[in-house]
């Protein structure tokens, strides 16, 4: 199972498309299994899925022991945090595991700075709605 990881604000969201080959972050538009489940719990006019390397954003959580794994979720999480600092204002993350967009999620305030220490792994029990501010 992977996590899933979908950002919404007020403001059109950057869309960056996946290059085969290209470790970077990308976005897409939430499968139409998840986007009335995630519209539910996400307030912005508009969503995108965030995705790692991997094509999930299990890359996000950042519990690996071994030392490379351990620098790429660093940098995947660098990556993110950038995203995020230039999306604008009022961005909500849903942070679920795939199909469990239905559940209600746990809110939680964060400040985009701690992005690189977000809880995202306690989303296994129960999805989380982190609101971001600067």
């Amino acid at each position: 199972m992977c996590l899933a990881l979908y950002v919404s604000g007020d403001q059109p969201l950057r869309e960056i498309p996946f290059l085969k080959g290209q470790l970077a972050l990308h976005t897409a538009a939430p499968a139409k299994f998840a986007n009335s489940k995630i519209r539910k719990w996400l307030t912005g006019k508009h969503v995108l899925e965030i995705r790692s390397a991997e094509g999930c954003a299990c890359k996000f959580i950042d519990d690996d022991p071994l030392p490379e794994s351990h620098q790429e979720a660093q940098a995947a999480l660098a990556e993110l945090t950038a995203y995020l600092r230039g999306a604008g204002d009022d961005l909500e993350l849903l942070a679920c595991w795939l199909g469990d967009e239905k559940k209600e999620p746990r809110p939680l305030s964060l400040p985009i700075s701690d992005i690189p220490s977000a809880p995202f792994r306690e989303s296994w029990d129960q999805p989380l709605l982190i609101r971001l501010h600067t």
